[in-house]
């Protein structure tokens, strides 16, 4: 297998093709690509269209941002999302397909970090160095992947639906404030000035139809929130914050409690909680609800012109400084 040609998509392609072939994670949409143009205004989105030698025609998913040094760098995707090939006309791509991309990175730009969605049981092997998502395995449904969270979890997520605390979806104006108020709160107590994820990413994504903003309230009061994304068999929970006082009424373990039965009811193959490298902590909560944990890398490329201007820039602020 090998690449036959890589050259640039419109948008509308893009859209074309997911509409035919709905990406499997929320990462690899349009809708994704356009909130990140709106937050971050260096990104665009650049899909590319790559023509396979046995005569399949995927679009891959891209976002391009211009460096000071006059390069394009390609990303797929930002914010250490993911991306996937996306078939044009009919067909599956399989690790042959996955691999002769990889071996073509450098036609695409100067640059291309390129992270594939982990899931698909067709990637080749990841490269070094590897991080790991925790992931729940939904195809048994709801009561299995209740079933499979370890006691703790378990009795947590009871205690606090009888305390009262209940958790539901917010699709009104109000949601993304509400959201980034209690985001704004936690990232204080984690020691940071503000959010990493600025308030313009959600509010772009807030009118998406696979994007919901969850809360979970005590006596009407907001008390922990999360933002999941939904792709075709992917439920990713992007983001959570909580109020630290009301950590006993374990609002955590309610939420998600609550969203794995929303993945299941719309279908979903996977609960996605996402990385959690340096934070052993939250990766014991995780695997608590049942996920397990699973590898996954980028593939890098870089041009000798790229290499080059960056070795040059690096040798000038030494002397400079």
């Amino acid at each position: 297998m090998s690449i036959v040609g890589i050259e640039p998509a419109r948008t509308g392609d893009w859209e074309d093709a997911q509409r035919a072939a709905p990406p499997s994670t929320f990462f690899a949409t349009t809708s994704w690509a356009a909130a990140c143009a709106a937050a971050f205004p260096g990104l665009l989105s650049s899909p590319v269209r790559v023509r396979f030698s046995d005569g399949m025609e995927c679009i891959l998913p891209l976002m391009r941002s211009r460096s000071r040094l006059r390069l394009d760098e390609y990303s797929g995707m930002p914010l250490g999302s993911y991306t996937a090939l996306i078939p044009v006309a009919g067909g599956r791509p399989v690790p042959a397909h996955y691999e002769s991309l990889v071996r073509a990175l450098g036609s695409i730009g100067d640059k291309v970090a390129l992270t594939l969605w982990p899931l698909d049981p067709e990637l080749p092997a990841a490269p070094q160095p590897c991080f790991s998502t925790a992931a729940v395995d939904l195809t048994g449904g709801f009561d299995a992947a209740i079933a499979a969270w370890d006691g703790r979890a378990r009795r947590m997520a009871g205690q606090a639906f009888r305390r009262g605390v209940t958790c539901d979806v917010d699709r009104s104006g109000d949601a993304v404030g509400r959201y980034y108020a209690l985001l704004c709160e936690a990232s204080e107590r984690w020691g940071l000035e503000k959010p990493a994820i600025p308030a313009a990413l959600f509010e772009a994504l807030h009118a998406s139809p696979d994007v919901e903003f969850w809360f979970a309230k005590l006596e009407g009061q907001v008390i922990a929130g999360g933002v999941m994304f939904y792709g075709d068999s992917e439920a990713f929970f992007f983001s959570a914050a909580m109020r630290a006082e009301f950590g006993t009424m374990r609002p955590s373990n309610a939420l998600n409690h609550a969203m794995i039965r929303e993945a299941c009811a719309r279908g979903m193959h996977w609960y996605n909680l996402g990385a959690s490298e340096g934070l052993p902590g939250v990766e014991r909560f995780k695997r608590g609800l049942g996920a397990n944990l699973i590898p996954y890398g980028t593939h890098r490329s870089q041009s000798a012109r790229s290499a080059f201007m960056e070795r040059a820039k690096h040798l000038l602020r030494v002397r400079a400084s």
